[in-house]
């Protein structure tokens, strides 16, 4: 009489532990695809004068850090003024219409890809807050990524840098992206 019982719980026994294998592979298949995600960062940011002319030269050098390649990268570096003085939210505007870049083909991990853009500048320009918006697609997943770094540079005064490209402070990236978050706000 006790031989029914035992098959029973045996058999549900062994459908559970059917069960939580198939959780458990199915939660580390997802954990390892987020691992293999694409990791994009800047490996240099540079805004340069080229000399005997008007014009300034900005490259941007995008690395993928990560094991999947990153489809469909895209991005904009958008450029504000930054003066300390009075409110930022007042004196934030843009400089100079939006820089956007486009890489279909997408970048594989472990390499880099370089945007240059050329610019006419005057030669003198204040204090920058800038942005890097980068947006790619892991091919696996589906899943969108959107990064973005800021950084601060010390625009041109009579054609020559007051100083070289710096990161924001938190605080800083924070007001930033508030202003930019402002409803039927324009940029260029």
């Amino acid at each position: 009489m006790n031989q029914p019982y035992l098959a029973i719980v045996s058999l549900a026994v062994s459908v559970l532990v059917a069960a939580w294998n198939v959780y458990d592979r199915l939660v580390t298949r997802s954990h390892d695809r987020k691992s293999k995600a694409p990791y994009l960062m800047t490996e240099q940011f540079i805004i340069a004068w080229i000399p005997d002319t008007s014009e300034m030269e900005v490259s941007l050098t995008i690395k993928n850090c990560g094991v999947s390649p990153a489809r469909d990268l895209r991005g904009e570096i958008i450029m504000l003024l930054d003066m300390k003085e009075k409110p930022y939210r007042d004196t934030l505007r843009a400089t100079i219409p939006k820089l956007r870049f486009e890489n279909v083909n997408g970048l594989p991990g472990g390499l880099s890809h370089t945007e240059t853009f050329r610019i006419c500048l005057p030669a003198y320009i204040p204090p920058q807050a800038i942005k890097v918006g980068i947006e790619c697609v892991n091919p696996f997943t589906g899943e969108r990524f959107r990064p973005s770094f800021y950084y601060k540079w010390g625009g041109l005064e009579d054609g020559v840098q007051r100083f070289a490209m710096k990161p924001l402070a938190s605080e800083e990236c924070k007001q930033m992206e508030a202003y930019l978050a402002t409803p039927n706000l324009v940029i260029p």
